[in-house]
């Protein structure tokens, strides 16, 4: 987690001189014990719901299909919505 915990660092820091429209974060698919569903639940989701509660920060996760089944992309467009993301930037083929 210690990247996750710099990022939020950065970000903000980024938060108290600005406040941008929207933050763009890229798909990144890490192993999370906590989910039982996914094989692989992605740290992006957990760093935009981290964003969300506590900045308030519009997110936007850019997310690759490639490499990743039609259910396991459902699933996570769900989650994503049940976490308050509302944007997404979808990349056809693209891999994590």
């Amino acid at each position: 987690f210690n990247g996750a915990t710099n990022l939020m660092a950065i970000l903000g820091r980024l938060h108290e001189q600005c406040t941008p429209l929207f933050c763009d974060i890229t798909w990144k698919p890490s192993q999370d014990p906590m989910s039982d569903k996914c094989q692989s639940e992605p740290s992006t989701l957990l760093v935009s719901a981290a964003m969300i509660d506590v900045y308030g920060q519009n997110i936007m996760i850019h997310i690759p299909s490639g490499n990743t089944t039609r259910s396991q992309v459902l699933e996570h467009l769900n989650r994503a919505k049940n976490l308050g993301i509302k944007s997404v930037l979808a990349v056809r083929g693209g891999t994590a």
